[in-house]
C-alpha cells in the first residue's frame, strides 16, 4: 500500500474513532476533533503531485523535463 494512502487511512480511522467516542460520551469538543481529523484525511487528497511524490519517496521532475 502506498505510504500516502496508508496515512490517509490511519488519519480517517482515528478521526472516526475519536468522533464515535465523542458521540457516545456526549462530548462536543471530542466530536469536533474527530470531524477535523476526518476533514484532514479528505484534504490530503488535494496535495500537489510533487508533494505526493516526495511523501511516497519517488523522484520528482519538473513538468516537461523527462530525465
Amino acid at each position: 500500500m502506498p505510504r500516502l494512502a496508508l496515512i490517509k487511512l490511519v488519519v480517517a480511522a482515528v478521526g472516526v474513532a475519536v468522533w464515535g467516542y465523542g458521540a457516545r460520551a456526549d462530548l462536543a469538543a471530542v466530536r469536533l476533533a474527530g470531524m477535523i481529523l476526518i476533514a484532514v484525511a479528505l484534504l490530503l487528497r488535494l496535495l500537489p503531485a510533487s508533494l505526493r511524490a516526495r511523501i511516497e519517496g519517488r523522484p520528482t521532475t519538473p513538468a516537461g523535463h523527462d530525465s
